[in-house]
């Protein structure tokens, strides 16, 4: 396992060093380190702009300027960066994380681009909210303020009914994002390069 902060050159360098003396080659990379701080227009400031930026875009630049030449001189190789239905559909709140994960889905094509015919494909998925441990936190904090119980299901139905609506009635699973992405790093999703592919239930309302 190799472990280190991709918010430094150090410690991406350390990471994809670590992981190349394991297995010798990187096939596929999924982008998928970031954070966020829940605040404002009127909070955020320029430097937590940047400590945002860097950490959930700039990560991923490390990670694809180490990785991406060996994957182009094998001939093949996956690049699948995580974005978040916010990148497409962005909220009042959290203008700061809005922004970079935007950044996210336009840095994969312009990189699908620079790769193309090289065996290497570049592709965003981008989640709509899904039910991580995180996001159980955030929905019981709701629950308690608008008084709507314990019960986790009632409290998942009434956040799709009242707050994060989508057109198949639920949140998602984590297995329905490591499925997408098991699918775009396989053989089977060569012909497909550049895209965004939405897994958020119908939540974002746009044509793509």
């Amino acid at each position: 396992m190799a472990i280190g902060d991709l918010s430094t050159d150090e410690g991406a360098k350390r990471v994809v060093d670590k992981a190349l003396a394991e297995f010798g080659a990187i096939d596929i990379l999924v982008n998928n380190a970031g954070a966020y701080e829940v605040r404002g227009w009127a909070d955020a400031t320029p430097q937590q702009w940047l400590d945002t930026f860097n950490q959930n875009v700039l990560s991923m630049v490390r990670m694809i300027r180490l990785l991406s030449p060996q994957m182009r001189k094998q001939g093949w190789g996956r690049i699948i960066q995580i974005s978040s239905m916010v990148g497409v559909q962005p909220m009042g709140a959290l203008p700061d994380y809005n922004v970079t994960k935007a950044a996210v889905i336009n840095m994969t094509v312009s990189l699908a681009k620079e790769l193309a015919n090289t065996g290497v494909t570049v592709n965003t998925v981008t989640p709509g909210p899904i039910m991580t441990s995180g996001w159980i936190e955030w929905a019981r904090s709701i629950a308690k303020t608008r008084s709507w119980g314990d019960d986790l299901a009632q409290i998942e139905r009434r956040v799709v009914q009242e707050m994060l609506p989508n057109s198949v009635g639920r949140v998602g699973r984590v297995d329905d994002v490591a499925n997408a992405v098991a699918f775009i790093a396989s053989p089977l999703a060569g012909f497909i390069n550049g895209a965004n592919l939405r897994v958020d239930g119908g939540g974002v309302q746009s044509v793509n």
